[in-house]
């Protein structure tokens, strides 16, 4: 924990301080204020860069082991990153103008941007951990299981619209990690069983959290079955009908470790038309941004929740949007537009939809 902590040092005053003292010194090696203006571009960038990185580490590390010292830090980092990048948008424009070319400075940037048609956005990690920082900070005041409450409620509901129990003669497995996003597919499973399917859960590495420990009581007391191990090929054909991916979330980086890298080479074996997988916000293994690089599974319904993500650009099979909890407020904040729910609907389709890079 002293380790991410001590990644965080950078969001102080002092580091502001000694940054602008750095620049300051380095100034009389540069001839030109042109040459000046692309060097602070080029540092600006950098800095973004390792605060976007911290942040994703923080964010694997606050799924681990929800510390506020995580979450604080998340949004400290948040504020500057956008700090940041307006200061580069300037510095940007100041170049383009001593270049003599158009100057597109941030105010008509900020105008623009807001007079763009919007379309469905595809979200990147960071806007991801952004959207979440927001969204349970002190602005907007949601807490964890509240959030988690409501996107489980609309895997199950979109599950519903796509793979009906009554057209199901097996059960389904439900299978989760150890983060926000197993503690999604936990309360996914609960309300499918009240939905009328039957469940069984497989979660090799619990979190030893209170809310993971109700969460995984409450499914029991609606007759979840949680087995010890993952069936083997044969027999999850045999024995299921349907398999909810919930083991990594949009925070997911690096090498897949054992128990998931088994499980998820058997879900890669899984013959689709037989048994369909269906996700939860990221299929599992899928970098968030660039998609199926390890060439696992394709899942037959993706459930995005808040916003898709842009490892979901390209994906063709049915795709829903869930967690219909984003105030209007916060959208507008976001400069984010969804689709409309039908009626009390908790999900909405948007397979096929059109996209927008969040990043232009």
């Amino acid at each position: 924990m002293n380790d991410m902590k001590d990644s965080n040092d950078i969001n102080s005053d002092e580091d502001e301080q000694e940054y602008q003292r750095r620049i300051d010194s380095i100034k009389p090696h540069y001839s030109t204020e042109e040459e000046l203006l692309q060097f602070n571009i080029e540092d600006v960038t950098k800095f973004i860069a390792n605060l976007e990185k911290s942040n994703v580490e923080l964010a694997s590390a606050y799924i681990e082991d929800p510390d506020p010292v995580y979450y604080e830090a998340m949004t400290e980092n948040v504020a500057i990153i956008e700090k940041k990048k307006n200061q580069l948008i300037e510095l940007q424009n100041l170049l383009l103008e001593k270049q003599g070319l158009f100057i597109y400075n941030i105010v008509t940037y900020n105008r623009n941007k807001q007079k763009m048609s919007k379309k469905l956005l595809y979200l990147g990690q960071n806007e991801a951990i952004k959207m979440d920082v927001l969204l349970m900070g002190k602005e907007y005041g949601f807490s964890v299981d509240q959030l988690m409450e409501l996107a489980g409620l609309s895997v199950a509901s979109s599950i519903y619209k796509v793979y009906n129990p009554s057209t199901l003669s097996k059960k389904v497995l439900t299978i989760c990690g150890p983060g926000n996003n197993g503690g999604d597919g936990l309360v996914a499973a609960r309300h499918l069983v009240h939905f009328g399917y039957k469940v069984d859960i497989l979660y090799p590495k619990r979190t030893d959290k209170d809310l993971y420990k109700n969460l995984t009581l409450q499914c029991e007391h609606v007759g979840c079955e949680l087995i010890g191990s993952l069936p083997t090929l044969e027999e999850i054909i045999n024995t299921y009908s349907l398999v909810v991916d919930s083991i990594f979330g949009y925070s997911f980086k690096g090498d897949i470790r054992a128990p998931f890298d088994s499980i998820i080479n058997t879900l890669s074996m899984l013959p689709s038309d037989l048994v369909p997988i269906a996700s939860v916000d990221i299929p599992s293994g899928w970098d968030v941004e660039q998609g199926n690089i390890r060439n696992t599974f394709t899942p037959g319904l993706l459930i995005s929740l808040a916003t898709p993500k842009k490892c979901a650009e390209n994906y063709k099979g049915f795709h829903y949007l869930g967690g219909r909890f984003l105030p209007k407020s916060f959208l507008e904040e976001m400069n984010i537009e969804i689709p409309k729910y039908p009626g009390s609907e908790q999900c909405v389709d948007i397979s096929f939809q059109e996209h927008e890079d969040p990043t232009l």
